[in-house]
């Protein structure tokens, strides 16, 4: 598999108790459940969807994202339950360099049982075995402790705080930086 196809024929990927895959749009009304609730999307760079309609589309744009190639998420899947929990994957990157970012959500139910940290490993393994990445990076709100933790367990080492890095809800929120190389 190469970067050139990596989005448009993402992979499954399986954990003890995850399965992390392309997102269809049966998924809408398991994405909305998680996605619009405030306690979620708090920390990230999204806002909440207002209606399932809105999940929806976001599913389709994920869809017609693969089909040209473009960066888009897992879905992630419960083993347990078959029940979509949440998300993760590659956003931002830089070819020229070999570096990514990633990042991940949850729903708020399925918190505090290490399955965050369990989907970031998955993941950053993908990166290095599969997509060749020399670095790797993810970052958070410098309020969101969880998230941090989940950077430090995956093995990702702390480099600062971006100030004034993202916009969310019309006020600009420094950030921490957290990256491992191969």
């Amino acid at each position: 598999m190469t970067e050139a196809t990596i989005f448009s024929a993402l992979p499954k990927l399986e954990t003890s108790r995850l399965n992390l895959r392309p997102f269809v749009i049966e998924d809408a009304s398991e994405v909305f459940a998680y996605a619009s609730d405030p306690m979620v999307s708090r920390f990230t760079t999204w806002s909440s969807p207002k209606a399932p309609m809105d999940s929806r589309l976001l599913i389709e744009t994920f869809i017609e994202r693969a089909r040209k190639n473009e960066p888009v998420p897992w879905g992630i899947v419960l083993k347990e339950t078959q029940r979509l929990i949440g998300a993760t994957g590659f956003d931002a990157w830089d070819g020229c360099h070999s570096r990514r970012e990633f990042g991940y959500s949850l729903s708020r139910q399925y918190w505090g049982q290490g399955l965050a940290t369990e989907a970031a490993k998955i993941v950053v393994q993908f990166g290095f075995e599969v997509m060749g990445l020399h670095r790797i990076e993810a970052k958070c709100m410098v309020e969101n402790a969880a998230s941090e933790r989940v950077m430090q367990k995956v093995g990702l080492t702390f480099e600062g705080i971006l100030r004034g890095y993202w916009l969310k809800h019309e006020t600009y929120r420094d950030v921490k930086l957290y990256s491992i190389l191969r």
